[in-house]
């Protein structure tokens, strides 16, 4: 029983100290942005100090970041709703139909995602500058969409062959076409499945860097890549109040997006755990 007691305490201590680990970061994050320069310089730290509002001035409305901000929701939505749509798609047809070598199929899909990025980025500039592909939303949320397609199908794919296929048997029976039993009972069916694989899209998009910073230009330049206007510029040095307002907001839609979809998330992380 004493044992018990100590692994109990032991544990607690242990998740106190991950809690804090996790959420320090943004505490700090949230501390400096309403900072002046001279209190985030300030050694020992200033934990008390007078809040100013100055540097939110600054990126929402003395600078262009509200832009960006607009063109990272723009492609975070877009390639969502298309990844979504083709992984759904491609993880019913991988998990239901009979397939030759379906197994080699899903493995090599997923193997794409494996691809490190830098490895084809050379290629993807020359080919996108030929086509006219650079600085513009089509081509970056194609770029997108592929990186993000391959997880999604294999997630998708798990959530379909968790269904007991006995429930599209029997809508067939009563004279459902294909198509039909794919909209109206299997699609619902793995709602949870469908909030986890957006909000992993919508995170990856908004949080997507490297290939943004090189396919795209000042026209559609996402959020991520225009955090870099308030790093060191001359004499000018880095404008770390400005930067931790920018890392606020990008965090924004994510979070809120999982506070909304919350239940179907975690319905989504555990769907299929356990099988009757």
């Amino acid at each position: 029983m004493r044992k018990s007691a100590v692994n109990i305490v032991l544990m607690a201590f242990l998740l106190v100290i991950l809690i804090f680990i996790v959420l320090f970061p943004i505490y700090f994050t949230i501390q400096n942005s309403v900072k002046n320069l001279s209190d985030i310089f300030s050694f020992p730290p200033r934990f008390l100090f007078t809040p100013t509002l100055e540097n939110w001035r600054e990126v929402v409305l003395a600078s262009d970041f509200l832009k960006f901000y607009r063109n990272s929701l723009v492609i975070a939505v877009i390639t969502n709703a298309i990844v979504l749509f083709l992984a759904s798609m491609a993880g019913y047809a991988l998990a239901r139909f009979k397939v030759r070598k379906k197994e080699d199929i899903a493995f090599w899909i997923l193997s794409n995602s494996m691809m490190p990025p830098i490895a084809i980025i050379l290629p993807l500039y020359i080919l996108f500058s030929r086509m006219r592909l650079l600085d513009t939303f089509i081509g970056i949320i194609a770029v997108f969409t592929a990186f993000n397609l391959p997880f999604a199908v294999w997630l998708m794919r798990s959530f379909f062959e968790d269904l007991p296929v006995e429930l599209e048997e029997a809508a067939l029976v009563d004279g459902a076409s294909r198509i039909g039993v794919y909209f109206r009972v299997t699609l619902p069916l793995v709602k949870p499945g469908l909030v986890a694989c957006a909000i992993y899209t919508f995170v990856m998009c908004i949080n997507e860097f490297f290939f943004a910073f090189v396919l795209t230009g000042s026209r559609v330049k996402p959020a991520a890549v225009a955090i870099l206007n308030f790093l060191p510029t001359g004499v000018r040095g880095t404008l770390y109040g400005q930067a931790a307002v920018a890392s606020i907001l990008i965090m924004i839609p994510a979070l809120l997006l999982f506070i909304l979809l919350q239940k179907h998330f975690i319905r989504g992380m555990t769907f299929g755990a356990v099988k009757g």
